[in-house]
C-alpha cells in the first residue's frame, strides 16, 4: 500500500516525481494553473485528479491525502524580486496553501521555496503552521548536494502534526503558541526547529553528498552526461530558436520546478522516520 500524495502549485511535477521515485507514494491530486505545465501533468499522470486554481479547492473537492507537498510562488520573496514578501500578489498564495492545510489536515506537509524566504516570511509561515498544530523542521538543500553541476539552493520545510493531534486530541488554533525559527548559526545555515517532538533531522545530506550514487549517479557520471547537453537556459544544438515555439514556456517551467532528485532525498528522510506510519 502506497502513501497518498497531494500536490499544490504542481508545475511540471518534479516534486511528486521525486517522491514517487521511492516507490512508496501515489499522487492522488495536483493543482496547477499554468496551461503549459498542466498539459505536461496530464501526459504523465493520466489517472490523477487535477484542478486548476488553489483558490477553488479544499475539503469539499480534494481527495484524501496522507502528505501534501507544494512550492508556493517565490516571486515576492526572491532576492530578484521587490521584497513584498508574503503580502505580495504572488507569494501571498501561501495563505491559500495554509487554508487548504487547515481544511484537509494531512499528517505531513512539505513546502519548498527560495532561500530568500528565510528573511522574507519564514517566521510567519512557521508560526502559521504551529497555530494549526504542526511542528516543523527546515533547511536549504542544493541541487549540487545530489550531484548536479549547479548550486540551485532551495528551502524545504517539513511540517508534521504535533503530539496532541497524533494522540487524537484537538488543538485550539486561536490560543496555541506559534513556534519561532531559531537564528542562523555561525556558518550561516538555518538550524532545524528544536521542538519537543522533533524526532528526525531530515536534511542531513552528508552521506548523500559524499556518495551521490545513492541519488542520481556519481558526480563524475552526472557531469559527463551534462557535457553533451546545452548550458542552463540553452537549447539542444541544431534546433533553431525560431522553430522552438515553446522554448520560453519550457524554460520557465524548468526554472520553477523542484529537482526530482532533491525531492527524493526529502521523501526518503520522511519514510525513514515514523511520521507516516499511522496512515497505513
Amino acid at each position: 500500500m502506497k502513501y497518498r500524495l497531494g500536490s499544490l502549485f504542481s508545475g511540471i511535477g518534479g516534486f511528486e516525481l521525486g517522491f514517487e521515485m521511492t516507490g512508496q507514494f501515489e499522487t492522488v491530486f495536483q493543482v496547477e494553473i499554468n496551461e503549459f505545465c498542466r498539459r505536461i501533468l496530464e501526459k504523465h499522470w493520466q489517472n490523477t485528479a487535477r484542478f486548476t486554481d488553489v483558490k477553488n479547492v479544499g475539503k469539499h473537492n480534494l481527495p484524501h491525502c496522507d502528505i501534501l507537498i507544494g512550492g508556493f510562488p517565490c516571486q515576492d520573496v526572491s532576492v530578484a524580486g521587490r521584497g513584498a514578501g508574503l503580502a505580495g500578489s504572488r507569494t501571498s498564495l501561501w495563505w491559500e496553501f495554509h487554508r487548504i492545510i487547515s481544511e484537509i489536515r494531512p499528517r505531513v506537509v512539505v513546502l519548498e521555496n527560495v532561500p530568500g524566504l528565510a528573511t522574507r516570511g519564514l517566521n510567519t509561515v512557521i508560526a502559521a503552521l504551529s497555530a494549526l498544530g504542526y511542528d516543523a523542521e527546515w533547511q536549504t538543500v542544493s541541487a549540487a548536494s545530489v550531484g548536479a553541476p549547479h548550486l540551485r539552493e532551495r528551502y524545504f520545510i517539513v511540517a508534521y502534526t504535533s503530539s496532541e493531534l497524533r494522540d487524537g486530541g484537538a488543538v485550539d488554533t486561536k490560543t496555541s503558541e506559534p513556534s519561532t525559527p531559531k537564528p542562523r548559526d555561525s556558518n550561516g545555515s538555518q538550524d532545524l526547529l528544536n521542538s519537543s517532538s522533533a524526532r528526525c533531522e531530515f536534511f542531513d545530506l552528508t552521506a548523500e553528498s559524499k556518495n551521490s550514487k545513492l541519488i542520481c549517479g556519481s558526480v563524475a557520471e552526472r557531469k559527463s552526461g551534462w557535457l553533451s547537453e546545452p548550458p542552463v537556459c540553452g537549447v539542444v544544438d541544431g534546433v533553431s530558436a525560431r522553430l522552438d515555439r515553446n522554448r520560453v514556456k519550457r524554460l520557465q517551467a524548468l526554472g520553477n520546478a523542484v529537482l526530482p532528485q532533491v525531492a527524493r532525498v526529502v521523501a526518503q528522510k520522511i519514510l525513514d522516520s515514523d511520521l507516516l506510519e499511522a496512515q497505513v
